[in-house]
């Protein structure tokens, strides 16, 4: 049989296994809500999705917003059960168990998954984020763990160690500044930090918090744990970091965006990132130092398991309300298929779910640190709950006041866990 009509015949099994033909698939339209920067890693207007409307017939139409407009936006729509969005894009992070009443468990779906799909092959662990009341509410789909970043030219000029612990950071961020500095170079720092808003401000003191050997809660997610040794070794590193003059000066002004802009234009020597952001930080149409950018395991405190920091995925969730089910695990299945994730981890810097993705010698090439990035995604924790939005902003409001001088490290830790406590029901 011919590739071209053996495509046509794939996909119209496809469909029908959903419960579907293909002339009623090519009048479904499914509305896809989005992060704009996920959505450009799925190659954006002319990728995966595109491909998905030409392979199968059914329109797409894309929304795409920042990460808390985003959430707001789905929590709108779910709760007046409007099927606006078939598929919502959702952070690991904003799930909680009150979500299950909005969005359809996959179960019953996923049982019914072609052999093709290879279901076995996406990450198992990645499910737990997103499992409640004895379903799973969510397909994982793309995301990663933060991981240690470092220009390897500096630091062979300066003859710096690739740090293993907070010490070995610290030392190597003071000799690495030393040597800019002695050498005229006014504009690189050692660090990057990013507190431009409360999600990635809130992020990045985690990340250190537990790095540190912290979690966010315990006792069985009812009383606050950043009020620990943990807490104040990650606020007074932060506090050292700023103090010395090894962050930029205009952290406060950092984000995502920037963070990886200064890293491509050499002005960081180091930064703790999202796995992902390696085949950024090496692009070679936007990056001044391609080539020179190294990876390891996130520096742990002492007695912490190496790599041991902050994880986030993003997940498909199907609307409840959804008119148009089938057309929209159809989309699900093909962003989370074997072949388009392997694509999209290879071509556009996309953090897969599948082992496969990981072993595949294209992502390799893309993503050298696959090994160390599995194993960040192994020793890292991720977190959820329902009051997280406004956990976010009280990390966020104490940090912030840390990195701008105003509040003792220890006394912002303190203050998080007052101000979260009535969140998680201990007065």
């Amino acid at each position: 049989m011919r590739p071209r009509l053996l495509c046509v015949v794939c996909v119209t099994a496809l469909l029908f296994c959903l419960g579907v033909g293909l002339a009623d698939a090519q009048q479904k339209k499914v509305t896809l809500l989005i992060h704009p920067t996920v959505y450009q890693i799925t190659g954006g207007e002319t990728g995966v999705i595109a491909d998905f409307k030409k392979r199968t017939g059914i329109e797409v139409e894309v929304v795409s917003l920042p990460t808390i407009q985003l959430h707001e936006k789905a929590m709108v729509e779910w709760l007046a059960k409007s099927g606006r969005y078939d598929v919502v894009t959702l952070l690991d992070i904003y799930f909680n168990e009150g979500l299950t009443q909005y969005v359809e468990p996959l179960d019953p779906l996923i049982a019914q998954l072609p052999a093709s799909f290879e279901y076995r092959d996406v990450i198992p662990s990645l499910f737990d984020a997103v499992s409640a009341k004895g379903a799973k509410n969510g397909m994982p789909f793309q995301g990663g763990a933060v991981m240690f970043f470092y220009r390897k030219d500096l630091f062979d000029k300066y003859q710096v160690a690739v740090p293993k612990t907070f010490d070995a950071l610290l030392t190597a961020a003071r000799k690495v500044t030393a040597g800019l500095r002695k050498d005229g170079n006014s504009e690189t720092y050692a660090l990057g930090v990013r507190a431009k808003e409360a999600n990635v401000g809130a992020q990045d003191f985690l990340v250190f918090h537990f790095a540190a050997g912290g979690d966010l809660l315990e006792k069985d997610n009812a009383q606050c744990a950043l009020n620990s040794p943990a807490g104040q070794t990650a606020a007074r590193l932060y506090s050292t970091f700023v103090k010395e003059g090894l962050v930029p000066k205009d952290l406060l002004a950092f984000g995502r965006d920037e963070l990886i802009g200064a890293f491509q234009q050499g002005r960081l020597a180091m930064a703790a990132a999202f796995a992902p952001y390696y085949g950024l930080f090496n692009d070679p149409k936007n990056s001044k130092v391609t080539g020179q950018v190294g990876f390891a395991p996130m520096p742990t405190a002492s007695g912490v398991p190496a790599g041991r920091s902050f994880k986030n995925f993003w997940h498909m969730m199907l609307d409840r309300n959804s008119k148009n089910k089938e057309a929209a695990w159809a989309l699900m299945q093909a962003l989370a298929g074997k072949e388009e994730q392997i694509r999209m981890a290879s071509t556009w810097s996309f953090g897969p779910v599948r082992y496969s993705a990981f072993q595949s010698p294209a992502v390799r090439k893309t993503f050298p640190h696959a090994e160390a990035w599995g194993q960040a995604v192994a020793a890292s924790v991720a977190v959820g709950h329902a009051e997280w939005p406004k956990m976010q902003d009280i990390i966020f409001e104490e940090h912030a006041a840390v990195l701008g001088g105003q509040t003792p490290p220890d006394q912002a830790v303190a203050r998080m866990c007052q101000r979260i406590r009535p969140l998680v029901g201990r007065k």
